[in-house]
């Protein structure tokens, strides 16, 4: 992604980081809550999508956590966990994102983290469809409603 903000940033401007943003939420947030949805759907064996959205929630919210840590605090005590030299371009991305746009980007960044998480959990809800349509049988509600028949 480093390699994203230095291309980006002449062209840009202030907006890098929301750009590069948005792309990583598009190419990586959401396909891995895809993913973590299917996983916890087999593991759990149910149907419903409420739990498919919960499961990308909480997806994003782990990944969120995670690249904190690692991004912004362990960072400072060792580079070995500054991935791709990544901390110090999000550094300068935002740095020029609050010269350009200042309090405006505060609001931006929130407008954003409301629409990753449920992007995420449209991607959890459709990583537990995948499983209902791959594994019918094993899950509890089954593919299809069942139907009353009178004869």
């Amino acid at each position: 992604m480093a390699v994203q903000f230095k291309a980006l940033q002449p062209i840009f401007g202030g907006v890098t980081f929301l750009m590069v943003e948005v792309l990583g939420a598009w190419l990586v947030d959401f396909p891995l809550s895809v993913v973590a949805g299917c996983i916890i759907a087999k593991k759990m064996g149910t149907s419903e999508a409420r739990y498919g959205a919960l499961a990308g929630a909480v997806f994003l919210t782990i990944f969120i956590i995670l690249v904190a840590c690692i991004g912004g605090g362990l960072h400072q005590f060792t580079t070995f966990f500054d991935v791709f030299g990544l901390s110090n371009a999000v550094l300068l991305a935002v740095q020029t994102a609050w010269q350009q746009l200042g309090f405006h980007l505060v609001a931006i960044a929130f407008m954003f983290l409301v629409s990753d998480y449920f992007l995420c959990m449209l991607g959890g809800i459709l990583g537990f469809k995948i499983i209902q349509l791959v594994y019918p049988s094993e899950t509890k509600d089954g593919l299809y409603p069942k139907i009353a028949t009178h004869s």
